[in-house]
């Protein structure tokens, strides 16, 4: 049985089933993540945890090593493992690689890499000699591992796109046996939201989304813009998309496509994913295909944290017995879904600060949130009170939010101990992290 999980990072579900409504498999329309960002949501795909549980959140960004992986339970039972990632936030730097047999990087975390030369400070894409001259000060600067910097430079002046392509490219040039398991994160509909100029019909290269906190988190800004860019990435990733799914399913017996978390444009005035648990933020899309064709509709409520224990059975592989999700093939028609939010990133939180966000609110917006989903429902906490989408149907969700919180106590503390390198620091700025 061979297995592959794909993640389109940042994917809404609305624009999923806009530009996606081509691919095959089975379609859970009452899908969760676990979070409203990469953290949380990456550390339940890959451990069947919520972020409470596994302390993958945003107060302790690491995936802890107390916790055995998807990709190490794969491996141990005689699974190759490969990983390929465009999101610097789910590479080695961070811990999210545990596991894998192999792993591959976009020329993001490539540049992102502290041994790796900073590209970006000789103003790369300034001109065409940049290139050559910067390759002379990349080879000369005694700080940086020459032949990791020439990759990471070449990897970013042939880039067609965040990574779709070079994803595409090592799938046709690997070579795959009978047990393998392969994940991958693309990240062409994250900001900056740049489309290939022939999918392009708006510019939002000259425009920083994030140059004002105050106004990102007030939703004073040009959303319309905004949208059309992010729209315009969607379509170009359901192309690519189209083949890459392709190749998967030469290799794979079964392909899940999800996102890991939504983006917001306006909507509750605000943009982007840095707060909040809203509806747009956390459903999110997440079809199963097997290669039989034909597309069905599951309408049972289902979670990230599924992800994990479908995979390990798919493979015949006993999950942990702390698992917290189901196998998809199997959910419970009464089924519920949490979803955390555990206050803004501590540099999200310094930067609101430094740009002169009031203290006052800044503080609300740090407040730990909770959200639930059953039966068609979705409700969650709020800044300003509990915010809901549909009728609970005489259920009390706000006791049953305070049972999970009993059961599910947090972990996982800051980790001031670590700093950053500037190369990281350099590129999560560039997708809005930082």
């Amino acid at each position: 049985m061979n297995v592959a999980v794909i993640v389109l990072d940042t994917m809404r579900k609305d624009v999923f089933d806009e530009h996606f409504d081509w691919l095959p498999g089975v379609r859970y329309e009452e899908a969760y993540s676990t979070g409203s960002y990469t953290v949380p949501a990456h550390g339940s795909l890959f451990t069947g945890a919520y972020p409470s549980e596994v302390g993958a959140h945003s107060q302790h960004e690491y995936l802890p090593d107390d916790r055995p992986t998807l990709a190490g339970l794969l491996s141990d039972a005689g699974y190759r493992t490969r990983c390929f990632s465009a999101n610097p936030l789910i590479s080695h730097l961070f811990e999210f690689t545990r596991g894998f047999d192999e792993t591959e990087y976009g020329w993001h975390i490539l540049n992102a890499l502290p041994e790796t030369y900073n590209w970006s400070k000789d103003g790369f894409f300034s001109g065409p000699l940049r290139y050559p001259e910067s390759v002379v000060r990349a080879v000369l600067d005694g700080d940086s591992r020459t032949l990791q910097s020439l990759k990471a430079g070449y990897e970013m002046f042939r880039a067609e796109d965040d990574g779709a392509a070079h994803f595409l490219r090592k799938l046709r040039s690997w070579s795959f046996g009978e047990s393998e398991f392969l994940f991958a994160n693309l990240m062409e509909v994250h900001s900056p939201y740049w489309a290939p100029p022939e999918y392009a019909t708006t510019d939002a290269r000259s425009v920083d989304m994030y140059a004002d906190s105050e106004e990102v988190l007030a939703g004073d800004f040009d959303s319309e813009l905004f949208w059309r860019a992010y729209n315009d990435c969607a379509r170009y990733l359901s192309e690519m998309y189209r083949d890459i799914f392709d190749e998967l399913t030469d290799e794979f017996d079964v392909v899940v496509t999800l996102s890991d978390h939504g983006e917001l444009f306006g909507e509750h005035d605000l943009a982007g994913h840095r707060y909040g648990l809203y509806d747009e933020l956390t459903h999110v899309p997440l079809v199963v295909s097997d290669g039989r064709g034909g597309r069905e509709t599951v309408r049972e409520t289902a979670s990230l944290v599924d992800v994990f224990q479908t995979v390990l059975g798919l493979c015949d592989v006993d999950a942990p017995a702390e698992t917290a999700g189901h196998d998809l093939r199997a959910l419970p028609s009464d089924r519920e879904a949490m979803t955390e939010f555990h206050g803004l990133r501590p540099l999200t939180f310094d930067q609101l600060r430094e740009n002169g966000f009031p203290a006052q609110d800044v503080e609300r917006y740090d407040e730990k949130l909770r959200g639930i989903a059953f039966a068609g429902y979705y409700g969650h906490e709020d800044v300003s009170g509990f915010v809901e989408y549909a009728d609970p149907g005489g259920v009390d969700p706000r006791s049953r939010l305070d049972a999970h919180a009993r059961d599910s106590a947090t972990v996982g503390t800051p980790r001031a101990d670590r700093e950053l390198a500037d190369s990281t620091k350099s590129q999560l700025s560039k997708l809005g992290y930082i």
